[in-house]
């Protein structure tokens, strides 16, 4: 580059800092030291300490289509151990002309586990016919429960 350029740029790079704002602040950082003998180091436990509020983290419902029905997979997943986990009021819809038909199924679940994770083919599925499935995911951690609704989307069974 020549020594005109450079000299021009250097004059820019200047007058930008002049023409601009520039602020500048200074802080002071005080660093608090710790003698040794005030740190305890806790000794880890054998016991489960719930450390955060428990919720439901993944809930997860599936309809496929199997070789001898439609395939129901049902997820329920809570970011600790539950006490019971499961799903509840698990329906099969089949459409109809005035609306949607009730097919109950059952309630699944388990026991002192983070997941619950299950599935179920309807074998009386009707070819042509649209079907979609509701339930309530749920997780019992001591005398609380939480649960979620939850609604797959529809499919023509084939």
């Amino acid at each position: 580059m020549s020594k005109k350029i450079k000299t021009l740029l250097l004059v820019a790079f200047l007058g930008c800092l002049v023409v601009g704002d520039l602020n500048v602040c200074a802080a002071e950082n005080k660093v608090v030291e710790i003698p040794q003998e005030n740190i305890a180091v806790i000794p880890p436990t054998n016991d489960l300490e719930i450390l955060s509020s428990a919720s439901l983290s993944a809930c997860e419902i599936g309809i496929g289509i199997a070789s001898n029905g439609v395939q129901v997979t049902l997820v329920t997943t809570a970011t600790q151990r539950a006490d019971e986990i499961g799903v509840k009021n698990v329906v099969i819809q089949e459409k109809t002309l005035f609306g949607w038909k009730d097919i109950p199924v059952s309630n699944y679940c388990t026991y002192n586990s983070d997941l619950y994770a299950g599935g179920i083919v309807y074998t009386l599925a009707t070819k042509g016919t649209t079907y979609r499935v509701k339930c309530t995911h749920y997780a019992k951690f001591g005398s609380t429960e939480l649960t979620l609704d939850n609604t797959s989307s529809e499919l023509v069974y084939n």
